[in-house]
């Protein structure tokens, strides 16, 4: 529904018009304020001040105590940049005491209003910001005038297209976050590229972020209150920078939000707590250890400050070529006879035709390699010099947007220990070998699982280094030159956990 917006009841300046031509500049004096112009057209949803696009037509309506006055002579209305400066020519409406007495539109109290024929602003207008400067001429002078700030649109778009939080909450007829959470709120924008979109948030009257709107979005972490309750928060969209447009009133769009902070609000996440954690990364706007707090990745591709993304039902961290995060594992592995240790991540392709690697695991003599390739994941494994491969398809309901959760489990066993009766702990059978060892690879993706296994007939050392790479690298299958590196995202994690069983 497109809405008519009276400015009538905007503020309005009575000057004295002195210099009125094509290219000079307006100098004002205070005159009656008994004579006023207001404006109206049609506005953008949402809009607060004037925001117009190329072709909106402008009514303008002469609004005084008394129409009858015979001393006026006519409106005019001038376009000038913010520093008054006049643009293009002087549009003029000749008035008739008489003739707008009888076809007045009608009175509010003892104040009268006569509207004219709508116009447009100059095809030859450039977007940005300006002024409108209307004055009632009179015999002797000018009775009134009025000043409208407004941001020329042009034909550039300016609209909001979608502002979202993750986690979105759960509940259907109120959505709830936690107390004390970190929420991603994101607003996709849509705008023409003359311009260079400015957004303000506030809670309450607390400004809570700001920042320009780069390639059609912008997203900021914001903590939930430790107090429940419904929290309302206001978004503020402005064409460019309001500071910088030189306006009393710069004109924005405007959004608002409710947030409902409820301790009845689950928290998403890894829930498999039959294990105890070594490393815990929820990603929460940060690089950190979920239980210790202190940092544990570090950029190794540039990149100063982590792109997030909402995805589903969650939010997380953007991995591809130009995102590249770095874990040393080694002082988290455990190296015995018989041990598993246990790589999670929850997590979601970027889309479901993407192509890359996206982590890299080295543990002691195993190398491991992530990768999605023709609609598939591929877990690519060197053990020594033996090289191996799994396969798991893109199941053919997945919903890409949404997260999901990979688990991979590497077992060790000795062989000469080995119970031949009992197997591995996962259930699959291990062929005897002589002396040496045996290592398990099980990888499980939705309801797929998969594994792969490597016996080395010398046993492997028993001090163990390790690290864990998200983003984009050669893997054991890559050679030198022969894959690109992909220049793109690759996947959103979620969440990394590193535990073990024995």
């Amino acid at each position: 529904m497109k809405k008519i917006r009276d400015f009538g009841d905007f503020l309005f300046f009575s000057f004295s018009l002195f210099l009125v031509g094509c290219g000079e500049t307006l100098d004002f004096l205070t005159t009656d304020p008994a004579y006023k112009v207001t404006m109206q057209y049609e506005a953008p949803l949402s809009a607060e001040g004037w925001l117009i696009r190329e072709g909106t037509l402008i009514t303008p309506s002469l609004v005084s105590l008394n129409l009858s006055d015979a001393s006026m002579r006519g409106v005019t209305i001038q376009i000038t940049d913010t520093k008054n400066k006049v643009i293009g020519d002087t549009l003029t409406y000749p008035v008739n005491a008489s003739s707008m007495t009888q076809k007045k539109e009608g009175a509010i109290s003892s104040v009268e209003s006569f509207s004219f024929s709508p116009f447009s602003l100059p095809l030859t207008l450039l977007p940005g910001p300006y002024r409108m400067v209307c004055v009632v001429e009179g015999e002797e002078g000018a009775l009134g005038t009025s000043q409208y700030d407004f941001y020329y649109l042009g034909k550039e778009n300016f609209a909001v297209k979608s502002i979202r939080t993750y986690p979105p909450g759960t509940g259907s007829a109120y959505p709830m976050v936690p107390p004390e959470f970190p929420i991603l709120i994101n607003t996709s924008f849509s705008a023409g590229k003359e311009l260079t979109p400015y957004i303000e948030w506030y809670g309450g009257t607390t400004k809570i972020a700001e920042g320009y709107i780069e390639g059609g979005q912008h997203a900021f972490f914001w903590q939930t209150p430790s107090k429940e309750g419904t929290v309302v928060l206001t978004a503020r969209i402005y064409p460019e920078h309001p500071l910088k447009m030189g306006l009393t009133n710069p004109p924005y769009l405007t959004q608002k939000m409710s947030v409902f902070v409820s301790k009845k609000a689950t928290k998403p996440g890894l829930q498999d707590r039959d294990y105890p954690y070594e490393v815990l990364s929820r990603f929460e706007g940060n690089l950190e250890d979920a239980v210790t707090k202190k940092p544990l990745w570090r950029s190794s591709s540039g990149q100063a400050e982590p792109r997030w993304e909402g995805r589903g039902n969650s939010y997380g961290m953007v991995i591809g070529s130009q995102d590249r995060y770095v874990l040393d594992t080694t002082s988290y592995l455990k190296k015995q006879e018989t041990v598993s240790h246990r790589y999670q991540w929850r997590f979601s392709p970027y889309s479901k035709d993407v192509e890359g690697i996206w982590a890299t695991i080295q543990e002691g003599m195993l190398l491991m390699t992530l990768r999605f390739k023709e609609a598939a994941l591929i877990v690519e494994a060197m053990y020594g010099s033996e090289k191996k491969e799994l396969r798991i398809p893109f199941p053919s309901d997945t919903v890409i947007d949404e997260i999901s959760e990979l688990r991979i489990t590497v077992s060790y066993k000795n062989n000469s220990s080995l119970d031949k009766q009992k197997g591995s702990p996962l259930g699959v059978e291990i062929p005897p070998s002589e002396e040496g060892e045996t290592v398990l690879l099980q990888c499980q993706w939705y309801d797929a699982s998969s594994y792969l296994l490597f016996t080395k007939p010398d046993k492997a050392t028993q001090e163990m280094a390790g690290q864990v790479v998200l983003g984009s690298g050669k893997g054991p299958s890559s050679e030198e030159g022969s894959e690109p590196i992909p220049s793109f995202p690759v996947v959103i994690v979620d969440e990394f956990g590193l535990s073990y069983e024995k």
